[in-house]
C-alpha cells in the first residue's frame, strides 16, 4: 500500500513539473522568441479603453477603416466618435490607402500588419518607413510578420504593450495643408511602404537579398536619390522655346544630353529626350505630349537597396487625370558614382483597379 501511494505521489509530481515550468518560463517558439498567451488582459484593458466589445471577434481580421477608427478612438484624437477617422489621420499624414479621395473601397479591405506597425510609429514620431517601424517594433520586443493580415488582438496587442512600455505618446504634428484637405489625403497615402503590403524587391534583375541586407559605407542615401532625381527632373523642364516651339535653351540633342551627365545614364537620358523633342533642319523641336513620369516633390520617396551597385526609388504620387501611380527610379554606381539608371510609371499595385494605370 505504501509502495503504491509513493509511486501515486511521483506520477503526480512528475505530471505537475511542466505546469511549474510553463508558469515561470514561458514557451519559446523555434526562433526562441517568448510566446505567452494573454488574450485575457489584452481584452480586459481593451474593454476599458472602448476597443473592444463582446460583440466583437478578437481573432477576426481588421479593415482599415476599423483601424482608423481605433486610432483615432485609442489617441484621442477627436472629440467626437461621430467624425470621419480618415479626415482626422490625414490632418496628421498617417500613412493610410483608403483616402476618400483615392480607392474608398480599400477602406473596407483586411490590411497588413505591416501597415498597423507604420502607421503607429510613424503617429509616435519613430519615422515615417517601413524599416523605422520594424526597429521600433524590435526596441519594444514586438515581433511579426508585417505581411500577414493583422487580427483584431494583434492590433490590441500592439497597443496594450506599447501603452504598458510607456511608449504611446504621440509625437507626430497636426498640419493644414494650404491646399485642401485633398492634397493632405494624398500626402499621407504617399507615406505607405509598397513593401509593407508584400510587394517583393526579386522582381529587379539586380536583386540579391544577401547584399541588400547588407550596409556600406558606399551605399546610395535618400538625399542622394532625392537629388539626383529631383535634378533631373528640373533640367528636363528647365528650356525655353520660341513660338514655333523650337527649343532656344540648347541647339541640339548632344548638347542637352550633356546637362544630364551627373544625373542620368545615357541610355535612360536619351530614351527620355527621344519623347520630349526631335531635331529638323538645324533645330530641336518639343513635341506636344504630356509630360513622362518624373519625381514629384512632396511625395515621400521609399528607397531600397538591391545589391552593392544598385538602388531603387518608390514614390507612389496621385494625378486627378491619371490617378495613383507609382514612379520607379532605379540607380547605379559606376566608376563610384551614382547615376539614374531607369526611370518610369508603373501602376499601384496598393490599389486593385484599371483606373490607376498610368
Amino acid at each position: 500500500m505504501k509502495k503504491a501511494t509513493a509511486m501515486l505521489m511521483t506520477i503526480l509530481v512528475v505530471a505537475l513539473i511542466p505546469i511549474f515550468l510553463i508558469q515561470f518560463y514561458p514557451v519559446s517558439n523555434v526562433t526562441g522568441e517568448k510566446v505567452q498567451d494573454d488574450t485575457d488582459q489584452v481584452v480586459n484593458w481593451a474593454k476599458e479603453e472602448g476597443l473592444f466589445s463582446d460583440t466583437l471577434d478578437i481573432d477576426e481580421k481588421v479593415v482599415e477603416k476599423n483601424f482608423a477608427q481605433m486610432m483615432v478612438t485609442y489617441y484621442k484624437l477627436a472629440s467626437s466618435s461621430n467624425v470621419d477617422p480618415y479626415s482626422v489621420l490625414a490632418s496628421y499624414e498617417v500613412p493610410l490607402v483608403g483616402y476618400n479621395s483615392l480607392v474608398p473601397s480599400f477602406q473596407r479591405e483586411e490590411i497588413p500588419i505591416g501597415l498597423v506597425a507604420q502607421s503607429i510609429s510613424y503617429l509616435l514620431g519613430q519615422g515615417s518607413s517601413l524599416s523605422d517601424a520594424n526597429h521600433f517594433f524590435e526596441q519594444s520586443s514586438l515581433y511579426y510578420d508585417f505581411t500577414k493580415k493583422a487580427t483584431l488582438k494583434d492590433v490590441l496587442s500592439i497597443f496594450y504593450h506599447l501603452e504598458n512600455q510607456g511608449k504611446n505618446q504621440i509625437a507626430a504634428q497636426e498640419k493644414n495643408n494650404p491646399f485642401g484637405s485633398a492634397y493632405q489625403e494624398i500626402l499621407a497615402f504617399s507615406k505607405v511602404d509598397p513593401i509593407s503590403f508584400g510587394i517583393s524587391l526579386s522582381s529587379f534583375s539586380n536583386y540579391n537579398a544577401d547584399e541588400a541586407d547588407t550596409l556600406k559605407d558606399t551605399d546610395l542615401t535618400e538625399e542622394q536619390a532625392i537629388e539626383l532625381m529631383s535634378r533631373f527632373a528640373e533640367i528636363y523642364m528647365d528650356y525655353e522655346v520660341d513660338d514655333y516651339y523650337r527649343i532656344t535653351t540648347y541647339d541640339s540633342k548632344s548638347n542637352f544630353q550633356q546637362a544630364f551627365v551627373e544625373t542620368s545614364a545615357p541610355s535612360i537620358t536619351s530614351r527620355y529626350l527621344d519623347y520630349l523633342a526631335e531635331e529638323k533642319e538645324g533645330h530641336l523641336y518639343v513635341i506636344p505630349r504630356e509630360f513622362p513620369p518624373l519625381y514629384m516633390d512632396g511625395f515621400d520617396t521609399h528607397l531600397f537597396k538591391l545589391d552593392n551597385q544598385h538602388f531603387v526609388a518608390i514614390q507612389t504620387v496621385y494625378d486627378e487625370m491619371v490617378g495613383s501611380y507609382q514612379i520607379i527610379h532605379e540607380f547605379e554606381c559606376e566608376n563610384g558614382k551614382w547615376l539614374i539608371s531607369n526611370l518610369y510609371g508603373q501602376p499601384n499595385p496598393l490599389l486593385k483597379t484599371e483606373k490607376n494605370l498610368y
